[in-house]
């Protein structure tokens, strides 16, 4: 049923967005490797907040210039 591909749908979009959050936690990881210096807790305990709003809600376009595009400012 429809209601049933809905689901389906919105699970599949749940788990990419847990896979991205997964992705920042190691990107994370690995610069601050690189870096040699950095906290990592802030942005741990952020990931899926930041892969909904980056993936999922932002309006975002290729081009930087785009006035339309949202921004985010984060502060923790």
């Amino acid at each position: 049923t429809r209601d049933q591909r809905n689901k389906v749908g919105t699970m599949a979009s749940i788990e990419t967005l847990r896979d991205r959050a997964r992705f920042i936690r190691t990107e994370t990881v690995r610069l601050i490797t690189i870096a040699k210096s950095g906290h990592y807790t802030s942005i741990f305990s952020a990931a899926e907040i930041l892969s909904v709003l980056y993936y999922h809600v932002m309006q975002l376009q290729d081009d930087p210039n785009w006035p339309d595009r949202d921004r985010l400012i984060m502060s923790k």
